[in-house]
């Protein structure tokens, strides 16, 4: 079993603002490696919910939810 050090990942996503101001995002991430294929690798998720205390209050938007799977 190994385990990957935590790591920050950059992503941008499609925003849909016809519903502007009460719009709500979906960003969907997806992880896989690059260099084996499914039966090579087994990735865990540790916890159902990703911690919002690495994340900086913005007066535009808000996090409602960050669940895992």
């Amino acid at each position: 079993r190994c385990l990957i050090p935590p790591a920050i990942y950059k992503s941008a996503c499609k925003i849909e603002v016809r519903d502007f101001p009460f719009d709500q995002q979906n960003c969907t991430l997806k992880f896989r490696s690059w260099t084996y294929d499914h039966t090579e690798i087994d990735l865990i998720l540790l916890s159902d919910y990703a911690s919002r205390d690495d994340f900086k209050p913005s007066g535009e938007w808000d996090i409602v939810s960050l669940p895992g799977r």
